[in-house]
């Protein structure tokens, strides 16, 4: 596989001490700037598109303009990954050089901010930031990324940072959230603000439910980034984050400035993850580019790709999956009133593209690459209907046609109220006795064709189903 993204983590030492940072200890130094352009002279070598440029903070390098002018004459496009306090100082250099202006926000307020971060100033300076580009879009970089990390620290607070970010929404192009992961480096610090698991996913569904700022997200589960990165360290080392039960580690696979860079570059192929790498880098640099009009082209959608036997194999976007025939997993969740014993089928949007008015499972859809089937459901069942209800899989099986293979969990849940169809997913629902589904199942008129095999199980299982709700 090509090598098309390196992070370059150019120094230790910052001026803020972050909890949930993964930089180098904050004693490293950078190198000479000799040997810095040593190491630019392999990437030129690697023919890269793009060099994230990170530390610590990067801004504090000596002779950092020389560094960043020698890399775009390179032809690489740099993405800097900076704190944003040092930003006036290096604007007319940024403004020049960067491609990617990736920028924090860690909280509404600069209390919240500062838990995760210790420092209030950064807050105001990344608005500032924001509020510069927003009186002069010409000077803003190709890209601008809001950078968050999910923590205990911002747990419950992104509707609200989703908020401060909306009048902001012509200039930001992406907002990419990062579930914390433990690291390495100063795991003690960051024990207080480490979340629980599962939250991530719940308040990230929610986000999305209620931002417009929901096309330019993209999320970063801590899963999707294990064996994700070509990154090289303050000593031209290049090493692979690798989780090793619950902690992540950087691996050594090679030195840029003392092997031979076939080596390294093969070193790190036989260990890297090629779909975590293509996740989390390629899909932002290439999905965010602006449409004619200035509209902002929606996030693929990232399927895993299933064997045969439904295990996993890798991962593609969904147009890939469609037109490739790919195996993949599906989640349909059927609502129940235990009470009436009836079930609730929604009914499509007559604007959506596939299957408009048909009806359908209470709620359902693809399980996005990474995700457990349960998530999905979870997360299905706010989007669709807005509903936040404890689920429960009840059956799995697995749905042919044109010899494309859907492996479908399907759950049960229990409510009576609280629906919501903001979304545009849904237009309309209502309760069926079991019976009365399935005679409509049984009529064929408007039906999702996977409607048909979740509606005849529950008919067959119905004594069970209605019993332990």
């Amino acid at each position: 596989m090509k090598i098309d993204i390196v992070d370059w983590k150019l120094i230790g030492t910052c001026n803020l001490r972050c909890l949930h940072c993964y930089g180098p200890l904050k004693k490293e130094k950078p190198l000479p700037t000799e040997q810095l352009l040593e190491i630019i002279g392999k990437f030129a070598e690697l023919n890269l598109e793009w060099v994230v440029v990170t530390g610590g903070e990067p801004m504090i390098v000596p002779d950092i303009d020389v560094v960043m002018r020698k890399l775009k004459e390179i032809g690489v496009k740099i993405a800097l990954s900076t704190n944003s306090t040092f930003f006036r100082r290096f604007q007319k250099l940024i403004e020049e050089c960067v491609s990617s202006l990736n920028i924090p926000l860690d909280g509404s307020t600069p209390k919240i901010h500062a838990a995760s971060r210790m420092d209030e100033k950064s807050w105001h300076t990344f608005f500032d930031v924001l509020e510069h580009y927003r009186l002069c879009p010409e000077l803003k970089p190709e890209i601008l990324r809001v950078g968050s990390v999910y923590s205990k620290a911002t747990h419950g607070d992104f509707i609200a940072m989703a908020r401060l970010l909306e009048p902001y929404a012509n200039i930001i192009d992406t907002w990419k959230i990062y579930e914390i992961i433990d690291y390495e480096f100063q795991p003690d610090l960051r024990q207080p603000i480490m979340h629980e698991h599962d939250t991530f996913g719940e308040e990230m569904a929610d986000l999305l439910r209620q931002t417009d700022l929901a096309p330019k997200i993209m999320l970063a589960p801590a899963n999707s980034r294990d064996k994700a990165y070509f990154m090289v360290n303050p000593r031209g080392q290049v090493v692979v984050p690798t989780d090793k039960g619950g902690m992540t580690y950087e691996i050594p696979v090679g030195n840029l400035l003392t092997m031979p860079l076939e080596q390294v570059v093969a070193n790190w192929r036989h260990y890297i993850a090629p779909d975590n790498y293509y996740l989390n880098h390629r899909l932002h640099y290439d999905k965010t580019k602006q449409l004619p009009g200035g509209t902002v082209k929606k996030m693929t959608e990232y399927l895993d790709v299933l064997d045969d036997e439904g295990n996993v194999v890798g991962q593609a976007s969904q147009e890939e999956v469609y037109e490739k025939k790919h195996s993949h997993r599906i989640v349909h969740v059927m609502v129940v009133n235990p009470q009436t014993r009836a079930i609730y089928l929604q009914q499509r949007a007559e604007t959506k593209s596939f299957l408009p008015g048909y009806f359908c499972t209470s709620a359902g859809g693809h399980v996005h690459a990474g995700e457990t089937y349960e998530q999905a459901a979870k997360r299905e069942l706010y989007e669709e209907i807005g509903l936040k209800t404890p689920v429960r899989e009840v059956h799995r099986f697995v749905f042919e046609s044109d010899g494309h293979k859907r492996f479908i969990a399907l759950f049960v849940a229990a409510a009576t109220e609280g629906f919501d169809f903001k979304d545009g997913e849904v237009t309309a629902g209502s309760f069926y006795p079991l019976d009365e589904a399935l005679t409509i199942v049984e009529k064929g008129e408007k039906i999702h064709p996977q409607l048909d095999p979740c509606i005849r199980w529950l008919h067959q299982n119905q004594e069970s189903i209605f019993v332990q709700v």
